[in-house]
């Protein structure tokens, strides 16, 4: 179980108000607080800044696989931490992203 916090609107950048507390606790309520533009922290008067924020108790983690077609290159649970970056964003607070690389075969 983890919460989440959506907005009324969905793709504006601008946008920084989150005002629904949302409990995810299976497949269809995240797809239903999904639905429309979302954080992973609760912030005061549900207004996203750095000084609003309140709290979290889930870590975001983005694995992309837009880097190719091929399955065969794809990420894979099998892969090995290799760091932690913050994004480059707009708004004052960024989530920490998780980076991972392939583990190198030895003999």
């Amino acid at each position: 179980m983890f919460t989440i916090y959506s907005s009324d609107v969905t793709g504006n950048p601008g946008n920084c108000s989150y005002p629904h507390k949302q409990v995810i606790l299976d497949e269809d309520s995240l797809k239903n607080a999904i639905s429309h533009d979302y954080v992973c922290a609760e912030y005061k008067n549900s207004y996203r800044n750095g000084d609003n924020f309140i709290g979290s108790n889930c870590l975001p983690v983005d694995c992309d696989n837009d880097h190719s077609e091929n399955p065969e290159d794809w990420i894979a649970p099998e892969l090995s931490l290799i760091h932690i970056s913050e994004p480059t964003r707009q708004a004052e607070i960024s989530y920490a992203v998780f980076c991972l690389k392939k583990k190198k075969k030895t003999k």
